[in-house]
């Protein structure tokens, strides 16, 4: 079993993209998970992500470092798959959106 001390070392042992994507969302449910658990009381708090071959254990200081923590792993996560699918760009023609006007008639 291989033990990791920090989350980055056990993402940087995905062999492509997608290896790595998958592992930031299961460190990313692991991290939910304790926010859940640890929202009663702030405190120091450890998760462990287990899953059989591999053991990552990271220590958080509140609810606060959680959330920017798991916010750091979606933007690496969002970097990962616009490497791996490209950014695209979708046009679309003002005429199909609904208007809604409130209160305003452009005089």
């Amino acid at each position: 079993m291989v033990v990791y001390n920090a989350a980055s070392d056990y993402i940087r042992t995905g062999t492509n993209n997608k290896a790595k994507i998958d592992k930031i969302e299961e460190v990313i449910t692991a991290l939910e998970l304790l926010m859940l658990s640890s929202a009663d009381k702030d405190n120091i708090q450890e998760y462990e992500l287990h899953d059989g071959q591999t053991r990552i254990r990271t220590e958080y200081r509140g609810v606060k470092s959680i959330m920017d923590a798991i916010m750091s792993l979606e933007k690496l996560k969002m970097y990962y798959i616009n490497r791996t699918v490209g950014r695209q760009v979708r046009l679309v023609d003002e005429k199909n959106f609904r208007r809604q006007w409130v209160g305003f008639r452009g005089s």
